[in-house]
């Protein structure tokens, strides 16, 4: 659909379960102004005959099919199909609150210079027990972009915004088709750098799917590596900002992360700690901060610590 307003885009990978109720969720709108574009990465099971059912039956959804290249690569697949003035990352076993896109669509024809409209989710984890994903609801306010580096407000799922088009095309943007975990932290410094301002919204819109298999929370190697990526990544993003406190924070954050996913791996061989030994972590270093890392890696993973942190 030319001409369109917002422009959603849904990877699918094994998801038959689930792809059903979020690509439902999603259509639901009476809007003539977004489109939606599903994009199979491969996947083995049923859920691209599911989703290609939707693109037959809506002139505003497309079906993209693709090899297997990841979640990262499913969703730069999509950008280029993209003709919307914002766009939304949505995942195919999550799902949408009912008129989320009306509330969005009217939201961006009255402030459509807003980089970046960011909103709250609720995490699902069975039909008796869900949870906000904040304690309390932000404030319907606009932002500098720099200021969205804040503990209160700073979340790095990407299907927690809206992005402008424009700004992704001006700067190319897209994802890190490296990493096999944490692409949505990368992606969110690399458009935060770029953006000038975001909008909060208070409203939960987005449904999240918690599931013990996620990927996110398996210790594997490439978990480890796309960490030490991550706080390389941030480490940079800190020199270009002012908020220290923050990156202090937020590294740490990342560093705990790495290391409880490092006590996790059953084979920490030579190869990994020569890798880890050439990744020194910059605020290991940092007085504020040393002490509490340290405290932390000698409790939970000493070998490690006295192999390569000294």
């Amino acid at each position: 659909m030319c001409n369109s307003i917002l422009s959603i885009i849904i990877p699918i990978y094994n998801v038959e379960d689930f792809i059903d109720k979020c690509v439902r969720s999603v259509v639901s709108s009476s809007s003539n102004k977004y489109e939606v574009i599903l994009v199979n990465d491969g996947s083995p099971d049923n859920s691209a005959i599911i989703a290609k059912k939707y693109a037959e039956k809506y002139d505003f959804v497309k079906f993209v099919n693709k090899k297997n290249g990841g979640l990262s690569s499913a969703r730069n697949e999509g950008l280029k199909f993209v003709t919307g003035k914002y766009i939304w990352f949505v995942d195919s076993d999550d799902w949408i609150e009912d008129g989320a896109i009306d509330k969005l669509i009217e939201l961006i024809e009255k402030n459509n210079s807003i980089d970046m409209f960011h909103f709250s989710a609720v995490s699902y984890f069975n039909e008796n027990h869900i949870e906000f994903l904040r304690r309390s609801p932000l404030k319907r306010e606009q932002i500098k972009a720099a200021n969205f580096y804040n503990k209160e407000i700073y979340q790095p799922n990407v299907w927690l915004n809206l992005y402008r088009t424009e700004l992704l095309k001006e700067h190319g943007l897209i994802f890190n088709e490296e990493l096999s975990n944490h692409e949505d932290d990368y992606f969110m410094q690399d458009f935060i750098q770029c953006a000038n301002n975001v909008m909060l919204l208070p409203e939960s819109l987005y449904y999240y799917r918690q599931d013990s298999r996620s990927l996110s929370t398996v210790n594997t190697w490439s978990r480890a590596e796309s960490l030490y990526l991550l706080l390389d990544k941030t480490h940079i993003t800190a020199r270009l900002n002012q908020d220290e406190k923050f990156f202090l924070w937020y590294t740490y954050f990342i560093t705990k992360e790495f290391y409880k996913c490092v006590k996790g791996i059953d084979d920490i061989n030579s190869h990994k700690i020569d890798f880890m030994k050439s990744h020194k972590i910059p605020y290991l270093k940092n007085p504020i901060t040393k002490w509490k890392l340290k405290k932390f890696i000698i409790n939970h993973v000493p070998l490690i610590y006295y192999k390569f942190v000294l």
